[in-house]
């Protein structure tokens, strides 16, 4: 089987490791970001396509045609976001080409799980639980009714992964900073703090059935609002599995996508936070428990029966966070808390250079940051929590 990804990211090396796991698959990758790492060096990829920058839509769809056709590809899988809505977007197109697609969701539902908004108003309208959200519009409203309720988290309504999210102990302290910092209806919503385990639901579906899935529970907490990469994959989870399979039946959801979860401490209960369509950072830790997400999606492109997954439960510390620990714990003379065999140090070793310089940007980055701070070239107060921090253009 002969495999193009499009739109690569340095953290979907994962799709990349899990595919490479199948006997008789080689892979191609087409980028349009030049630094990416993951594809770039991985011993996996059998063949990089750069796609040049500024092309239009439809240049972007020639040079897509023009990659499969060179590479004699079966199937074409989308990595990222973009690359999703451009799937959907042009999905008779992609229907044409002489490798077929993996499934993926609808446009308008893409846009829509996307949108953390509009994504509350469709988990209230097929009575998903889920925390309070709220616009910005709306908001003052409820910090004038309920002035000392909270914690409340400010968040940027398209992003993931924890990045521009700000936590506020109050609904007037939220209130207060809203009227300073002028921001833009759309950009940003405000939604009640869970406090409470941070898990996932991942799932790949066909016409709004899950025909895989697995439930991930986080270990230890991620850093800030990030999520974490120490995570334990469930032998069974009913009450997270309930909230998810109504959802994708009413919207007859085709494809990937990984739902964030949080279980409340005070009561129990699962609470729906975000649904991303497209495959996940922690993507390994269901490869290594069995399921193959990625060879499942691309089985259903072909049209062939589907192998029997058997789920192996177990407990998986991902990549940097795995080794940040290791060596921290080694300095200190302690044990880090889990083996090696509960890493996926064992498909790093198959495949170290990406690592490698993952580890070295992330680390320059960490030390870019600090020197910065330290000569007072970043204006800390007007970042919020969770975004990087920018450097001025002036220096006082």
């Amino acid at each position: 089987m002969r495999v193009v990804l499009f739109y690569s990211k340095s953290w979907m090396i994962g799709v990349v490791r899990s595919l490479a796991m199948a006997p008789g698959v080689r892979l191609a990758v087409i980028s349009r970001e030049r630094r990416a790492v993951a594809d770039q060096y991985s011993r996996h990829i059998s063949r990089r396509y750069q796609m040049p920058v500024g092309l239009s839509q439809e240049e972007e769809l020639a040079f897509i045609k023009a990659a499969t056709e060179d590479f004699s590809a079966d199937v074409v899988f989308p990595l990222c976001d973009d690359a999703h809505l451009l799937m959907a977007q042009y999905r008779e197109f992609f229907a044409q080409l002489g490798a077929r697609p993996v499934p993926v969701a609808k446009l308008q539902m893409l846009e829509r799980a996307r949108d953390k908004y509009h994504l509350s108003c469709l988990l209230r309208e097929h009575g998903v639980a889920h925390p309070e959200t709220h616009t910005l519009t709306e908001f003052p409203a409820v910090a004038a009714a309920r002035p000392h309720d909270g914690p409340w988290l400010l968040k940027p309504a398209d992003q993931c992964g924890g990045y521009g999210f700000r936590r506020f102990a109050s609904a007037v302290e939220l209130a207060d900073w809203l009227r300073l910092a002028d921001l833009a209806e759309p950009t940003h919503v405000v939604q009640r703090w869970i406090d409470g385990v941070d898990m996932c639901c991942n799932v790949l579906c066909q016409e709004g059935r899950v025909i895989a899935h697995t439930v991930q529970r986080a270990v230890t907490a991620g850093r800030g609002f990030r999520p974490s990469a120490d995570v334990e994959v469930e032998e069974n989870c009913p009450q997270a599995l309930s909230l998810v399979e109504p959802l994708f039946a009413a919207l007859r959801w085709d494809g990937l996508a990984n739902c964030d979860l949080v279980q409340e401490k005070s009561t129990g209960r699962i609470l729906m936070l975000e649904v991303n369509a497209r495959p996940w950072a922690t993507l390994m830790a269901s490869t290594l428990s069995g399921i193959y997400f990625p060879q499942l999606a691309c089985g259903l492109a072909l049209r062939e029966p589907l192998p029997i997954c058997t789920l192996r439960p177990r407990r998986t510390v991902l990549r940097f966070s795995a080794m940040r620990r290791f060596v921290v714990a080694a300095l200190h003379g302690k044990s880090p808390g889990f083996s090696w065999a509960e890493t996926d140090f064992a498909s790093i070793l198959r495949d170290p250079l990406p690592e490698i310089l993952v580890s070295m940007n992330v680390f320059f980055q960490w030390c870019k940051k600090r020197l910065a701070a330290c000569f007072g070239l970043v204006d800390a107060l007007s970042q919020p929590s969770g975004v990087p921090m920018k450097i001025s253009k002036q220096v006082n």
